[in-house]
């Protein structure tokens, strides 16, 4: 289970051939990799930013980007958001050439 996490824009994944992500992934990011199985509760997790410059705030649970590929998901997403400008995937952002 994935409960209560969250990502901000001080703690931000880098994706090196695109400019750095504000806040994504509250929970699970999966840059440029292969999750086979992810069988896992996302409960509560949020990416946020109040600066009103920061962009790509995304995937409040789980971000999936820059060609990642995620097979199979089983579990549930409850309660789980982003906050702030330009916002994407509440639950999950699946994003840049990548695949669920």
């Amino acid at each position: 289970m994935f409960i209560d996490n969250h990502t901000s824009s001080n703690s931000a994944p880098v994706v090196s051939d695109r400019q750095t992500l504000p806040a994504a992934g509250g929970a699970l990011a999966n840059i440029s990799g292969v999750l086979k199985d992810l069988n896992a509760h996302f409960i509560g997790n949020y990416a946020i930013s109040e600066n009103t410059t920061d962009y790509y705030i995304e995937g409040g649970a789980l971000l999936n980007d820059n060609k990642g590929n995620i097979s199979n998901i089983k579990g549930d997403f409850i309660g789980n958001y982003v906050s702030g400008c330009n916002c994407d995937g509440g639950a999950i952002a699946n994003i840049y050439n990548s695949n669920i």
